[in-house]
């Protein structure tokens, strides 16, 4: 099979895969069989985790490449974990042809609502390597991240506030993170607490609802 056919097949795929709540672990291997004709890969494996109960815990796709020296195993395509209740943990997505994590990684609270969100950039000047993005049992491999993306959190607790904001993290030359973009404040019962706008750190906006007392 001729070897661009079977990148532009893997690509078209891996980016199906990623689109789907849940990634099929079938697809996955068809992906495995495909990616194994390639002429630059050593090995790929599927990825198989489970709970003791038989449920998913991760499912992600490794491979080795042939002109990597040191025989490392690299994380390509989408990856899903679960929790034990069956909900979505977290998503990610790896770019085939560079290792670079790319589109949004996402993350959830047991009952499914939005925890965080890692947004890559489509273009970027460099990428740092990295490894591992979740643990694999008794297994290394490692993946690239762009030098710098958007970190989108949600924070709630047991009395019923709740928060969200963004950092913007830039890797290099040194590591700095800055508030970035609204944040805001909530509560259950009285609604919007506050509402606050950054610039890579900077306070350019913010608005503080007046509370009155039940």
């Amino acid at each position: 099979m001729n070897k661009y056919f079977i990148i532009a097949f893997t690509l078209f795929f891996l980016n199906a895969a990623h689109s789907q709540s849940n990634i099929d672990y079938n697809l996955l291997d068809s992906i495995k069989c495909e990616l194994g004709n390639a002429d630059n890969i050593k090995e790929a494996k599927v990825i198989h985790e489970k709970f003791k109960n038989g449920s998913t815990k991760i499912l992600c796709l490794l491979v080795k490449y042939k002109t990597d020296s040191i025989d490392r195993y690299w994380l390509v395509g989408p990856a899903i974990r679960y929790f034990k209740n069956g909900q979505v943990k977290g998503k990610s997505n790896t770019d085939f042809r560079t290792n670079v994590v790319r589109d949004t990684t996402k993350l959830f609270f047991k009952d499914g609502a939005q925890k965080a969100f890692y947004i890559y950039p489509k273009e970027y000047s460099d990428s740092i390597l990295c490894g591992p993005l979740f643990k694999l049992n008794k297994m290394n491999y490692y993946y690239f991240v762009p030098i710098s993306y958007i970190h989108s959190f949600y924070y709630r607790n047991e009395k019923g506030s709740f928060s969200e904001g963004a950092y913007k993290i830039v890797l290099k030359p040194n590591r700095t993170k800055k508030k970035h973009g609204i944040w805001k404040k909530y509560d259950y019962k009285k609604g919007i607490l506050s509402v606050k706008e950054y610039d890579m750190g900077t306070l350019i906006f913010e608005k503080v609802e007046k509370q009155t007392n039940d």
